[in-house]
């Protein structure tokens, strides 16, 4: 994570370490809620998406941090970047439920990627 790296650049130890505390508690909140509310198949799925939330939170705690410290730092480049690749991702994930739904012949490989009714 970049944040870390620019703290650990300044010489601070101490708030990567506080980042980390809130990637793992983050991330292990996820992964009880999970283990006690859905089937056994879906944790094992959820243990990757509990990994990518808790970067995802450090990531914004990080920025915070960063900004609190620094003032603006310009990431409004990042911002647009992450709106379009949100924005393709979405796309993407729409033409795989309408392939799914249509039932179209040559794209059933996603099909074992949905859930089954």
């Amino acid at each position: 994570m970049l944040p870390m790296r620019v703290f650990y650049a300044y010489n601070d130890t101490r708030t990567p370490a506080l980042l980390n505390l809130i990637m793992v508690t983050t991330k292990v909140s996820i992964l009880v809620a999970v283990a006690t509310l859905l089937a056994d198949r879906t944790v094992i799925v959820m243990l990757s998406v509990a990994s990518s939330l808790a970067y995802v939170v450090g990531a914004i705690a990080g920025h915070i941090l960063l900004r609190r410290r620094h003032g603006l730092l310009g990431f409004s480049t990042v911002a647009t970047t992450v709106t379009r690749v949100v924005g393709a991702t979405a796309a993407i994930l729409a033409f795989a439920i309408a392939a799914y739904v249509i039932g179209i012949p040559e794209l059933r490989a996603i099909q074992t990627l949905l859930p089954r009714r």
